[in-house]
């Protein structure tokens, strides 16, 4: 049996519903805690939304996830909905190994 991967689309993830709310919530709490389900875009989107309100400037929004594999899949994830190569524009570090400055 063949299990083909869904390919998933940023707008159709159940995280995008909130986008304003999470830049408000952002915009006004020096703290925000964001809980939703497993797969509803929390690590990929959200980064994604406070670098297109202008959030980091010239400097990183910055992921930290639990995992060596996680936060490679995630940067590669995030690179490839963004059009761009691994390590250019967005990257990753996991102790002694990095792609991107």
């Amino acid at each position: 049996m063949l299990i083909q991967s869904k390919k998933c689309h940023p707008q159709s993830l159940p995280i995008r519903a909130y986008k304003e709310q999470i830049l408000y919530g952002v915009d006004t709490n020096s703290t925000l805690i964001i809980l939703a389900e497993t797969g509803s875009g929390k690590t990929t989107q959200i980064p994604q939304y406070l670098i297109e309100a202008g959030y980091g400037g010239d400097e990183r929004v910055l992921v930290s996830l639990p995992r060596k594999m996680a936060a490679i899949s995630i940067a590669q994830r995030v690179s490839d909905e963004n059009g761009t190569e691994l390590g250019q524009d967005i990257g990753y570090r996991v102790r002694f190994e990095s792609k991107g400055e």
